[in-house]
């Protein structure tokens, strides 16, 4: 960690002298995604990537960044039920990865002190939910929503219990646990308070939006499917039951495929 070098806080205040904007870099996680193709020398040009970045955001007078590094993907959906034998490798890497990107970090912060730069733990935080799931009335931790919902279509599953969202990437759940504890990690190393502004506001709307609008799809899916049971017996009576039974079969397997 890098602490604040500015008496005025982590945000300069004299306009048009620095940008007051607050850089945040969150790249890596596709080299991941899958194939175990993070070799070194692959590791070594993102890291040489992030660097170059680093130095055009600093050129472009930027001062304050935020670093997030790469989280424990490891614990994925993806890499745990299709790809197990990797596990260990995935972790080796990973941990790589982050301790690469910390020794660029203080390279680059050793060559411009007049920067803030922030190194956010991604990493600890998503083991950190992992491990403490009932705290957040997490329950599913292995699987993700959206294969369970594929796997069993008439089965009603609440988004808020999931951390995985799908083989790889969280849910909005998660995302927002980890978008607070940044707002708290930006706190506690700064002077000055980070106020809670209409972006931050918003992201928690949008967080709240999401996990409510995959849980009304649900709803509705069940509710189409008993409407459409409803309607086949409701407008079959002047068949005859063989008729009946005929269409309500056709209907089912096209209901099934479609």
């Amino acid at each position: 960690m890098y602490k604040n070098k500015n008496k005025k806080g982590y945000f300069y205040k004299e306009k048009g002298l620095y940008d007051d904007t607050l850089y945040v870099f969150w790249f890596s996680i596709g080299s991941f995604r899958s194939t175990l193709s993070a070799s070194e020398e692959r590791i070594k040009g993102t890291v040489d990537n992030l660097y170059k970045y680093l130095q055009h955001a600093y050129y472009g007078k930027a001062r304050n960044i935020l670093i997030i590094n790469t989280p424990a993907l490891e614990y994925s959906p993806g890499i745990m039920n299709y790809m197990s034998e990797y596990i260990y490798e995935y972790i080796n890497r990973i941990k790589q990865y982050n301790q690469s990107y910390k020794n660029i970090i203080g390279r680059f912060h050793v060559s411009h002190p007049d920067t803030n730069v922030f190194y956010y733990n991604a990493n600890d935080e998503f083991r950190y939910i992992l491990n403490n799931q009932k705290t957040y009335n997490i329950t599913f931790v292995t699987n993700s929503y959206k294969d369970d919902k594929k796997k069993n279509e008439n089965k009603q599953y609440k988004y808020s219990n999931y951390f995985w969202n799908d083989s790889v990437h969280p849910t909005s759940i998660v995302h927002e646990l980890i978008a607070t504890d940044i707002h708290n990690f930006l706190n506690e190393y700064s002077e000055t308070k980070v106020k809670d502004s209409t972006t931050h506001d918003k992201a928690k709307y949008n967080f709240k939006k999401y996990e409510n609008k995959n849980e009304n799809e649900n709803e509705n899916e069940n509710e189409n499917k008993n409407k459409n049971i409803n309607d086949i017996f409701s407008n079959s009576e002047s068949f005859y039951s063989f008729t009946k039974l005929s269409n309500l079969l056709i209907l089912g397997i096209i209901y099934l495929f479609f």
